[in-house]
């Protein structure tokens, strides 16, 4: 930490905190509909035989219904293997326009997310804890009702639709 807040001629004692990130890779998917959501986590790195293999358990579990993915512009989505086994299998993908996250609803859950593991993460270091990440991830799903997943997946959507009405408007006053 390299700032904090105080009252004038008052000391504050800051406890330093390895500045070493481990860095996780979490991807999941939700449902605005039921609320139902499936999310894993990876090392360091996602490769795109890893997407694929996300996306088969994905298949699996929404049968069956039909299955649909908006995703973000990352770059793995757009691979020549990706592109390849979402046009073999069907799978519609329609990808968000860029820099415009709060059009997608799992951004919401990822805020949620994040907030949760760096306190539960901070917390676990201050109190010398050796927490397993995986054990953070799991504490913080169980606070997350399907209702609640819901609510936070169709956010994005109606944000987007907000938008789409906003164009329209425009569009009639021309």
């Amino acid at each position: 930490m390299k700032r904090a807040w105080t009252l004038p001629n008052h000391n504050v004692n800051i406890k330093q905190l390895s500045s070493h990130r481990k860095q996780v890779v979490l991807i999941g998917a939700i449902t605005s509909k039921t609320g139902r959501h499936y999310l894993k986590y990876y090392g360091k790195y996602l490769k795109s035989n890893d997407f694929i293999d996300f996306v088969r358990v994905l298949k699996q579990k929404v049968l069956p219904a039909k299955l649909a993915i908006f995703t973000d512009n990352c770059s793995i989505h757009k691979s020549k293997k990706v592109k390849a086994y979402i046009k073999e299998e069907n799978i519609p993908m329609v990808f968000n326009i860029p820099y415009k996250p709060e059009w997608n609803g799992i951004e919401f859950l990822w805020a949620y997310y994040k907030f949760h593991f760096r306190k539960d993460l901070l917390d676990a270091k201050v109190e010398n804890e050796t927490t397993l990440l995986s054990d953070i991830i799991s504490s913080i799903e169980t606070t997350l009702s399907k209702p609640m997943i819901k609510r936070i997946a169709s956010k994005g959507w109606k944000n987007l639709f907000e938008l789409n009405e906003m164009k329209i408007k425009n569009l009639q006053n021309v």
